[in-house]
């Protein structure tokens, strides 16, 4: 990624746009970036009232929209873009730039261009632990301290899963529409016919996914679910570290057992429902006994979980942030 010298602010609170080229079929295309610079669920609607297109942004060429921010602000984004000869929204999955809307024949919308980032891929934390252990809400929490810890840190919460569950579910506070969504998108793989390949099928595709994903984001912190079944080995094998967090000390040792082969031991958690931080070693890993992880609450991870976490990322990615 190359990025001009001159940056505009469309917000300067809120939002930051940021002009810079990406490869799309061996092609340089024009990319505006989207930088969130408070925590998405803290972003309103009247940031739309500030925002303007950064002037190095030329729209006799084609656009790639790039970055994560809610609906309400990429819809605006494409309206103002919408002279352009094609709009794309980039799809972090599939690296590659789904055409939104377009005034040439060479693309249509629905059309996929496939990116090319050269940048090797980046570390990924499995997070896992059984059910009800607050494994989510730790993710969603960590991954909230992050980036408010590191200006520009990119990271994402990746959830190799089919539980219905999303990010979006820790960033509304629409419980009834969270249920709505949990057990519309909740796919039952395990109940379906010929389940067995459809899982190892899934698995398959969502450790596709995550490598796609590494090497775009400086941290991605995966969730697959709450049973360490040998099945997920391709997302597990994605993978550098793992967490594990768990209210039951004797279910811990299977998810050791799952990612030793492959991955490093870097924090794990025996999940308590009072507040509480005590460290129980440093080396080889950093284990704790922390909380509390409920779902609704305001989360605190404490600095020691965040110094370890920031100690695999890589040195360049703090330089640029």
């Amino acid at each position: 990624m190359v990025a001009p010298p001159s940056i505009r602010l469309a917000s300067q609170s809120e939002v930051k746009l940021q002009v810079i080229t990406l490869l799309a079929n061996h092609k340089p295309c024009q990319t505006l970036v989207i930088d969130l610079l408070a925590p998405l669920r803290c972003i309103q609607p009247d940031a739309l009232e500030s925002l303007s297109l950064p002037d190095t942004l030329d729209l006799q060429q084609e656009v790639i929209i790039f970055g994560s921010a809610p609906i309400w602000l990429y819809a605006c984004l494409i309206d103002q873009c919408r002279s352009a000869p094609w709009v794309a929204t980039y799809d972090l999955r599939t690296q590659s730039a789904v055409v939104v809307c377009s005034h040439t024949s060479q693309y249509v919308p629905g059309d996929a261009i496939q990116l090319e980032l050269n940048q090797v891929a980046q570390p990924a934390i499995l997070i896992g632990g059984p059910p009800k252990s607050g494994k989510s809400v730790f993710s969603h929490a960590l991954q909230r301290h992050l980036v408010q810890r590191q200006f520009n840190l990119k990271t994402h919460i990746y959830r190799a899963n089919w539980d219905g569950e999303g990010n979006h579910t820790y960033e509304t506070e629409n419980t009834d529409l969270v249920e709505q969504l949990r057990r519309e998108n909740n796919f039952k793989l395990h109940h379906q016919d010929e389940s067995d390949a459809k899982i190892q099928e899934f698995f398959r595709n969502r450790a596709a996914e995550a490598e796609k994903i590494r090497r775009v984001i400086d941290l991605t912190l995966v969730d697959v679910g709450g049973i360490p079944d040998p099945i997920k080995l391709p997302v597990v094998e994605q993978c550098t570290h793992y967490i594990v967090i768990s209210r039951d000390p004797n279910r811990i040792k299977a998810w050791q057992t799952l990612c030793s082969p492959s991955l490093t031991p870097l924090i794990i958690i025996h999940s308590v429902l009072e507040e509480r931080l005590e460290i129980v070693r440093t080396e080889p890993y950093l284990e704790v006994i922390a909380g509390p992880w409920i779902r609704g609450q305001e989360c605190h991870v404490p600095e020691p979980l965040l110094e370890k976490v920031m100690s695999v990322v890589q040195p360049d990615a703090i330089e640029s942030s």
